[in-house]
């Protein structure tokens, strides 16, 4: 009897699992182009290095979100989220959307930077919904995918796995 409940609840953890998968990878997921003159505006702006692909993590609007998110002045987190995936070829950069309450912090980082021309919140719409964070990575062909809203390491995998697939 023992052996029959340890199956049974085996088998539910796995068909939860694989439930959060397909719902992460649902309406909050979007894929896409940039033209080519939008390229050379981030390769500009945002000191992306050659050869790379460009990952943005945005803390997006207070009014999106149901909590302050800039309350956390620093990023330390989200820098030991990706010391563990160590990652190569990739820029890295942050943008946080409510450029005055994260003034200090990119005035004291080299890797954040203001939404400049507001182009990630008019190219991108991400004054819309209700969510605190997103994820963008771009590739240099200029294909892109969005994750709006909290991010697992296995977004980021999951994007570079299909960003690379995309390069000539």
């Amino acid at each position: 009897m023992k052996n029959i409940i340890v199956i049974f609840l085996v088998l539910f953890s796995f068909s939860i699992e694989g439930h959060a998968q397909v719902d992460r990878r649902s309406e909050f997921v979007f894929q896409g182009s940039i033209p080519e003159h939008k390229l050379k505006f981030l390769k500009q702006n945002y000191k992306w290095k050659e050869g790379t692909q460009l990952i943005v993590n945005f803390k997006t609007f207070k009014s999106t979100c149901h909590y302050n998110q800039y309350r956390v002045k620093n990023n330390d987190w989200l820098d030991e989220f990706y010391r563990k995936l160590s990652l190569e070829n990739v820029t890295n950069i942050y943008i946080p959307l409510q450029e005055k309450s994260a003034k200090k912090l990119i005035m004291s980082r080299n890797d954040f930077y203001e939404d400049k021309d507001d182009f990630f919140t008019k190219t991108f719409n991400l004054k819309s919904g209700t969510h605190c964070y997103a994820l963008m990575m771009i590739n240099e062909k200029g294909s892109f995918m969005l994750r709006v809203g909290e991010y697992l390491e296995a977004d980021i995998s999951d994007f570079l796995r299909i960003l690379e697939g995309e390069q000539p």
